[in-house]
């Protein structure tokens, strides 16, 4: 669990890597420190004014600034001191999926411990008395879905995928696999056998949805497992989470006419569940652009439903119209804010900082090469960039394209805009996205690396001990970890505590 409780708490999951390198990350609390308390990227060049750690089951205190990056000038996500984590961790007993408590006790005085569930009442029960935020994820691929929920305060307790060489980068990363992670196919499970959970989320093949596809919808192979989902949590009976969230291509929407989004909605309607149903571009949150259409299910009455989608950026108008059509859909339409207007971060504040003779770069000729791909007005574009006196960096995708002559050919596409295009699976290698870099009279390209395509999902430190292919089906096949931050924020936390309390489980759900 990672995630803040009340403005003097903030609490950071371990990983496996954590364990291994001794290092404590502080991805998303960095906020939480005083502004000068961050020094240069070296101690040699200086460090900033120290905050202190009180470190429980240590004898003296750690004193410690935190670093910035050299190139990007933000902050890193550790304490530049670090040497006293191993011991902490040893001390303690610190395994896998353990939380700590980061706690403010003074402007620049800080203590750090353990963080206990229990006395916090927050894997069994909140404070009022409402029900925990536990959750499965079905379909958890190598497991964003569970990073971006845990940043916000919720705890799983299931997970569910039929890849293993996903489930493989889970465990690199998570290493609790064998505590939750059932590997299998989603039509098999025993929803009788689930357990209690007030969530379950759902990110369900998109091969036969998405307009890159042959666009079989729910009658393909692939998308379908959607079926194997609802067959699960209508197996729970009256343990039916209050609330399920679906992930997607917004194709789904538009599948077989909107027949196939209809039949998902109505299923849900069937089970107990009003719906709502947004987009959000991971585009607003890191610097890749990933239009995705999520649905809420909810069995938690709202009294400031809205009666129609307003205009907005997560209603577009395509799916208003939809909502408009299908009067006969329980809708239960949350007013939510504007997510950001865009990432913070571009294209080059995610790029690893290569030399210039590494490996992963392209030879000469094979960068020549994909610059002949280009068109004229993508090559005239190639070429305003390498005559400049700087660095510039943009992204290519290979796609193939018909001639003026009928003849098809692979050509590549520069994107300029800071903004990488859509991580994608590399199904025969068109889905390799590649690094364009030009400046000074001269251009080279490559792969964007596995590590980079962790950062354009917001999952920086994903610790990820796979071969590179592997890596790149895993995050190409995956969800953008801040905007689950986002709607967990801005919608399950608040629609699961306005529970009221003493409520009981059945009669939210309807049983």
């Amino acid at each position: 669990m990672s995630g803040r409780v009340g403005d003097r708490k903030r609490l950071v999951c371990v990983s496996a890597a954590n364990l291994r390198e001794h290092h404590l990350y502080l991805t998303g609390h960095t906020d939480f420190f005083p502004a000068d308390a961050f020094g240069p990227s070296t101690a040699k060049a200086g460090i900033a004014k120290p905050v202190r750690l009180d470190v429980a089951g240590l004898t003296e205190p750690v004193f410690t600034d935190i670093p910035t990056d050299a190139r990007t000038g933000k902050p890193r996500t550790f304490f530049r001191k670090r040497a006293w984590v191993g011991e902490f961790f040893a001390r303690h007993g610190i395994k896998p999926g353990d939380t700590i408590a980061i706690e403010r006790i003074g402007t620049r005085r800080f203590r750090v411990l353990p963080f206990d569930a229990k006395s916090e009442h927050q894997r069994l029960k909140i404070r009022d008395g409402r029900t925990a935020r536990r959750f499965a994820e079905f379909f958890a691929g190598i497991g964003l879905v569970r990073m971006g929920l845990e940043a916000e305060g919720w705890n799983l307790a299931y997970a569910n995928d039929i890849d293993p060489e996903k489930l493989a980068m889970y465990q690199a990363h998570f290493g609790d696999a064998d505590e939750h992670f059932h590997l299998g196919d989603v039509h098999s499970i025993d929803g009788s056998r689930l357990p209690d959970v007030e969530l379950a989320t759902a990110s369900f093949p998109c091969t036969d949805l998405s307009i890159a596809g042959a666009r079989l919808g729910f009658k393909g192979e692939h998308s379908s497992a959607f079926w194997g989902f609802i067959s699960a949590i209508r197996g729970m009976h009256s343990r039916r989470p209050p609330l399920v969230m679906l992930e997607n291509v917004v194709g789904f929407l538009t599948s077989h006419g909107g027949a196939d989004f209809r039949a998902a909605m109505e299923a849900l309607n069937e089970l107990g569940y009003a719906i709502d149903s947004f987009v959000l571009d991971a585009r607003w949150f890191v610097p890749q652009s990933r239009p995705r259409l999520f649905v809420v299910g909810s069995m938690i009455p709202n009294g400031d439903a809205m009666e129609s989608a307003p205009v907005s950026r997560i209603r577009p108008m395509l799916l208003r119209k939809f909502i408009a059509d299908h009067p006969g859909i329980r809708w239960q339409l949350r007013d939510l804010p504007n997510p950001p207007e865009r990432s913070e971060r571009l294209l080059p504040d995610i790029l690893e900082n290569l030399p210039d003779d590494a490996p992963e770069w392209w030879s000469r000729d094979r960068a020549v090469y994909l610059y002949n791909q280009f068109s004229e007005r993508h090559r005239t574009t190639a070429d305003a960039m390498i005559a400049k006196r700087r660095w510039s960096y943009a992204t290519v995708f290979r796609r193939v394209r018909m001639q003026p002559n009928g003849e098809k050919r692979s050509m590549g596409e520069l994107r300029t805009d800071g903004i990488a295009g859509c991580l994608r699976t590399p199904k025969g290698g068109s889905g390799r996205q590649i690094l364009f870099k030009a400046g000074y009279g001269r251009y080279a390209a490559r792969l964007l690396t596995p590590r980079e395509c962790a950062r354009l999902m917001g999952a920086d430190e994903f610790n990820i001990g796979v071969p590179d292919n592997q890596a790149f089906f895993g995050f190409g096949d995956a969800v953008c970890v801040p905007a689950i931050s986002w709607i967990a924020e801005h919608y399950l936390n608040p629609a699961l505590a306005s529970v009221r309390p003493g409520l009981s489980r059945a009669t939210v759900v309807g049983a």
